[in-house]
């Protein structure tokens, strides 16, 4: 989920992820294009990427 990002890398995140991620199926999901009642049934299952590494 991208809680925030410039603008003109908007879209280009999600192409690097992809990229990355070769043929592992993950959504890249934009916080701001989430309904409500969906974002609050995510949230409690999200973690910042600098506690992955």
């Amino acid at each position: 989920m991208v809680t925030r990002c410039p603008d003109n890398l908007r879209y280009a995140i999600e192409g690097l992820v992809e990229d990355c991620l070769g043929d592992i199926p993950l959504g890249v999901v934009y916080v701001d294009e989430v309904k409500t009642w969906r974002l609050a049934r995510m949230l409690p299952s999200v973690r910042d990427v600098h506690d992955l590494e």
